[in-house]
């Protein structure tokens, strides 16, 4: 289930890269792509965290210490590793899977805004 969670991460900002390169249309917040292709990136990015959730919980084990962000780190690295860099510098006590997997999503959401707002301003660039 690892395998799968990192490639389809893997291909879904792969492919959101590609759209914006062939977008031909007006920007939105931004970005050179369409609300129906932000629309898709954001149910996508959830539909990848209920999985990492999923697969979390499927190996919980009562012998040694589990977290989620540990747990996913190389799976759904784009969600967890701003959010692991931010646990790191405040410190923050979560408990709760719901609360570290919604930020876990927000995370993955401005890693994905980043990437393709790179890629935008690289194609506006070079387009000239």
């Amino acid at each position: 289930m690892r395998a799968v969670i990192f490639i389809l991460s893997t291909l879904l900002i792969l492919v959101a890269v590609i759209a914006v390169i062939k977008h031909k249309g007006n920007k939105v917040l931004g970005l050179d792509l369409s609300k129906n292709w932000l629309i898709g990136i954001i149910g996508a990015e959830f539909l990848l965290l209920i999985l990492a959730i999923a697969d979390y919980n499927s190996h919980l084990d009562s012998n040694i210490a589990n977290d989620l962000l540990w747990h996913n780190m190389v799976t759904y690295y784009r969600g967890v590793l701003p959010i692991a860099g931010l646990a790191e510098v405040i410190d923050f006590k979560m408990n709760n899977i719901f609360s570290i997997g919604s930020l876990m999503f927000i995370g993955a959401l401005l890693s994905d805004y980043i990437i393709l707002r790179i890629t935008t301003f690289i194609k506006s660039v070079v387009k000239k």
